[in-house]
């Protein structure tokens, strides 16, 4: 089964992992997202929390007695199973996968379940619960590749950022020296040491930075000739984002 993976899924989760503290917790930062965010499960939580304090949010989730989704982060914040179960029982897809601990359902597996379908042994289903922010995911998906190769580090480095664990890369990079690796592989440690803000990394984050700077002024150079030429607009941003892309390569 071919999954498609909305933006707005993508930012739920996010939403989802920051409000409850699952690798990195920053309750601030989840409900900015969630305003922004048209998953509907995300516009119904900000119907609930709309001009809440955010010391009265666990006692507004707390009053919705029979909202699934209220029920649910209530349970998770405070530790109350009772109200997890009950969300469960109304139908909530993540309070199930709660009850259900690490068992495989089908049901939450067709629903696509963010964990119920990294349990699964299928690169695509991996790679569907990874892009939404399932760490086991990650490792298991940059398990399958030898340490040299960028599909390696693709996944590493998302662990990495997901975890705000830098210990991730280092791990990873062994008897590996950083230069060792490929332009794209370098590209994108650089990219994830500046997201941590990583002390004692500066050559790192420097050869991003270049990068950057270097592509950013072949971009500035081919639009003023382009506009010389009197190239259409449309090409000329098509081939400037080509270009710009080359940054990674």
């Amino acid at each position: 089964m071919k999954r498609v993976i909305s933006e707005d899924l993508i930012q739920w989760y996010k939403v989802h992992d920051f409000l409850l503290g699952i690798n990195y917790q920053c309750i601030v930062t989840a409900l900015n997202i969630s305003n922004k965010c048209k998953y509907p499960d995300a516009i119904h939580l900000n119907e609930i929390l709309y001009m809440v304090p955010l010391t009265e949010i666990i006692n507004t989730l707390k009053e919705r007695k029979d909202d699934k989704i209220a029920l649910y982060f209530y349970g998770m914040l405070t530790n109350d199973y009772l109200a997890i179960e009950k969300s469960a029982k109304l139908g909530y897809m993540h309070a199930k996968r709660i009850i259900l601990h690490d068992e495989f359902s089908l049901e939450l597996y067709n629903l696509g379940e963010r964990k119920s379908v990294a349990l699964s042994d299928k690169k695509d289903d991996l790679i569907y619960a990874a892009e939404l922010g399932h760490v086991y995911a990650m490792m298991r998906l940059r398990n399958l590749y030898h340490k040299s190769t960028t599909l390696h580090w693709k996944w590493c480095c998302l662990e990495a950022k997901t975890r705000r664990l830098m210990g991730v890369i280092f791990i990873n990079m062994g008897r590996f020296d950083f230069f060792d690796f490929n332009t794209s592989i370098r590209y994108m440690i650089g990219e994830t040491y500046k997201y941590l803000c990583c002390k004692g990394s500066n050559y790192l984050i420097e050869y991003y930075n270049n990068q950057n700077k270097f592509y950013r002024s072949m971009v500035d150079t081919w639009s003023i000739i382009a506009i010389r030429l009197k190239i259409i607009k449309d090409m000329r941003i098509f081939i400037g984002k080509m270009i710009w892309e080359g940054r990674r390569d």
